[in-house]
């Protein structure tokens, strides 16, 4: 009789083992999940607190015309929440990558943009402004009584890739190259999109500055750079003549004809030999010449009119 109860007996202790055990651990498990809730719960809490907000934006490498934008839109990418639990203007959780971004995104006149804590609750935000390699004028230029090319219009200030990025004033800075880009005019492009876009090619563009810088250091004095279309360019140039030295006629400018069919490269060896050789024959034969224009489009063969 006892053989035969003992089996069922270990059975019954068995189960009821298996029972509690499973209690204990939805118990552990329940405990274990009050626990995190609590936690989230106080690190919400925290992270909405005041002392852990951003609350100061501070601005370097700017100027201070364009520092209330950076500010807000450094603000405005720190509105809203993190899966509706925490905030996005939180010093230690912000989104160091959207700031930066929206900063770079308020004026086409910031280049880089960087973020990083400050002291306290406060955001250090870095830029560095495009500084100015070129002035860019829509629309064809005009010409004056002196026969100086001037702009129709309002002009811009780009950067060395040609990005523009600013109204450039009545009398821009000196020493840059001026270019007048019909392109840009048409269909009546209005300033809001002229802003924050390339005069042309970054490729074309640094193409046509070597060959101003060199033809400058060759002592061919650019006033401006026209670009038509299919690759073709005008150079307007002080002419040999202009400051009196003994030109055959009193027109000072001289349009240079050139275009990027065989290589600005070739062509401005080409311009430069021929400008150089008629300076030193003018020169010694006491009269230097003036020029209409010279075309330097066809290979070493270098076509001119002189002015009359």
């Amino acid at each position: 009789m006892n053989a035969a109860i003992r089996p069922q007996h270990r059975a019954r202790q068995s189960d009821s083992f298996a029972r509690r055990r499973r209690s204990r651990a939805a118990i552990g498990a329940a405990a274990g999940l009050a626990a995190l809730a609590s936690w989230a719960f106080v690190a919400v809490r925290l992270a909405g607190a005041s002392f852990m907000t951003v609350s100061t934006i501070n601005v370097y490498g700017a100027d201070p015309d364009i520092v209330p934008a950076i500010q807000a839109a450094a603000a405005g990418a720190l509105d809203g929440t993190y899966a509706g639990l925490f905030p996005r203007s939180d010093v230690w959780i912000y989104p160091h990558a959207d700031v930066a971004e929206a900063v770079a995104s308020s004026s086409p006149r910031i280049r880089t943009a960087s973020v990083s804590r400050g002291q306290g609750n406060a955001l250090d935000v870095s830029v560095t402004e495009r500084v100015p390699a070129a002035v860019i004028c829509p629309g064809f230029p005009n010409e004056d009584d002196s026969g100086a090319m001037q702009p129709s219009g309002t002009c811009y200030y780009a950067d060395d890739r040609g990005y523009i990025f600013e109204e450039a004033p009545a009398q821009p800075a000196p020493g840059l190259g001026l270019y007048y880009m019909p392109a840009l005019a048409s269909g009546g492009t209005a300033a809001a999109g002229i802003l924050g876009s390339f005069a042309t090619s970054s490729a074309e563009f640094a193409a046509l500055q070597a060959f101003v810088e060199d033809a400058q250091a060759a002592g061919i004095s650019s006033q401006a750079v026209l670009a038509k279309d299919g690759g073709e360019y005008e150079l307007y140039a002080d002419g040999l003549g202009a400051e009196g030295q003994g030109a055959t006629s009193s027109k000072s400018l001289t349009v240079i004809y050139f275009d990027d069919a065989g290589g600005l490269a070739g062509e401005l060896a080409d311009l430069r030999a021929f400008w150089l050789n008629a300076e030193a024959t003018g020169r010694a034969k006491g009269q230097l010449p003036g020029f209409e224009y010279i075309d330097v489009r066809y290979g070493s063969n270098v076509f001119y009119r002189l002015a009359k």
